[in-house]
């Protein structure tokens, strides 16, 4: 191998452990971070007596969730307005998905773990044309991590405007209302139903960090897994297009060449496309394992995103007081931006790894002779089955899925508009 090889290789290398380590802070916020230590051997709750901090955090977010359902139950006995009783239903139904993604995803740690190692092993695989893609390499690696960067930092920004939103408008609220009144009310950031009383300054404190913690924890719990899930997605389809690029240049040699010539040109080709197989199938099983990991969470999330993002647009639209409504915008471009990044990747998967049967296609396969045509043969068949994600095998995750998310949350949107108005017509 020549240094510019070594540059390439490294450079890549260099790039995956870079994401790796930023992901790894997300997900240490909430006691997730990635251990090696976590085998085969250990069992679920070996691996969560190890994981502490993950532990305390779940039975807290767990201690919200009691309290908002709660609060939806004393909402429904005291016939709450339809506002009051959609401005509480984001909030839970988010905190729920923050529990099953990080709940499985501390579940199957021993697989994110093979996951990352397995990622590492196909990269170190080099072959003698690396050096011919070496330009197209360095700008496909280029436009897919501007566009895994833009992704994450939009997500990042709106997940932190939105929290940072509910964690100011209390203060706001209480500054307005003294201002009007010449009295302190004490709010909180969400609708929780606590056993003391709520408006007293003994107590408002603790009670004010115990949602504003939940919240961080919850957001924390979905971005942390999601960004894993994309870091790794990003680069899987890195390798997928890498290696497309090389079956379409691989050396099948021609029926014209001499023996002697054609002997080696055969050896030649066997040991490029033992290695091109190899890599392809550790391709197949790391999607394989981010099925595994994210499948029955993925299903969770798309069941939930219409009612999501509907009922965070209703808010937007029906909440008189702005300072209540401003963290629902943040909230909706997070929420819709978290299932666009979940649905963009599963697509991509399918996509480049469908692509790897038009590379034989596009390779010099009519100047082969009959045992190599065998070969590619096989290998483009295989590949017409592609590599995807479901939601627990009930649907694809593709851009299709997130066009069906987006339907039904217009279609569950004009619902309660329709409800909404009636409502008001019969108070009226």
């Amino acid at each position: 191998m020549d240094t510019n090889e070594m540059e390439q290789e490294s450079k890549e290398k260099d790039l995956f452990e870079k994401y790796l380590h930023r992901t790894n802070k997300l997900l240490r916020v909430t006691g997730m971070d990635l251990k090696d230590d976590d085998g085969d051997n250990k069992s679920l709750i070996q691996r969560l007596r190890h994981r502490w901090f993950y532990c305390f955090n779940i039975f807290y977010l767990g201690t919200s969730i009691m309290g908002q359902i709660g609060w939806y139950i004393e909402a429904i006995i005291t016939d709450r307005s339809i506002t009051e009783i959609t401005y509480f239903l984001p909030c839970v139904t988010f905190c729920c998905l923050g529990n099953m993604k990080g709940y499985y995803f501390m579940k199957h740690s021993n697989l994110v773990c093979e996951v990352v190692n397995s990622l590492r092993k196909v990269q170190n695989f080099t072959m003698e044309m690396r050096k011919y893609r070496k330009e197209v390499e360095e700008e496909m690696i280029k436009n897919r991590l501007w566009l895994y960067n833009m992704f994450t930092y939009f997500l990042l920004t709106s997940t932190a405007i939105a929290l940072l939103l509910f964690m100011i408008g209390p203060f706001l609220i209480m500054g307005v209302y003294y201002y009007s009144t010449g009295k302190i009310l004490y709010t909180l950031p969400f609708f929780l139903w606590y056993p003391v009383d709520q408006t007293k300054l003994t107590n408002w404190p603790f009670l004010y960090l115990h949602q504003i913690w939940s919240g961080t924890v919850t957001v924390f719990m979905v971005f942390g897994p999601d960004n894993f899930f994309a870091t790794c997605s990003t680069f899987i389809n890195i390798q997928f297009h890498c290696l497309q690029y090389d079956i379409e240049k691989i050396d099948i040699g021609t029926k014209n060449r001499n023996l002697k010539s054609s002997r080696y040109v055969n050896e030649r080709f066997r040991s490029q496309f033992e290695q091109i197989i190899h890599r392809h199938k550790i391709l197949i099983s790391l999607v394989n394992l981010l099925e595994s990991i994210y499948t029955k969470s993925t299903l969770f999330n798309v069941a939930t995103s219409s009612l999501i993002i509907c009922v965070t647009g209703f808010n937007i639209t029906t909440i008189e007081n702005k300072i209540l409504m401003m963290p629902f915008i943040s909230f909706f471009f997070m929420s819709m931006i978290q299932v666009v990044v979940l649905c963009y990747y599963g697509d991509k998967i399918m996509q480049y790894s469908e692509e790897i049967s038009d590379a034989v296609y596009k390779s010099q396969w009519y100047f082969a002779d009959a045992a190599v045509m065998k070969d590619l043969l096989f290998l483009s068949i295989r590949s017409r089955k592609a590599c995807k994600l479901t939601a627990y095998q009930f649907t694809d995750i593709n851009l299709n899925t997130f066009g069906r998310i987006m339907g039904r949350s217009w279609s569950y949107f004009a619902l309660l508009q329709t409800v909404y108005g009636g409502q008001g017509i019969k108070n009226n």
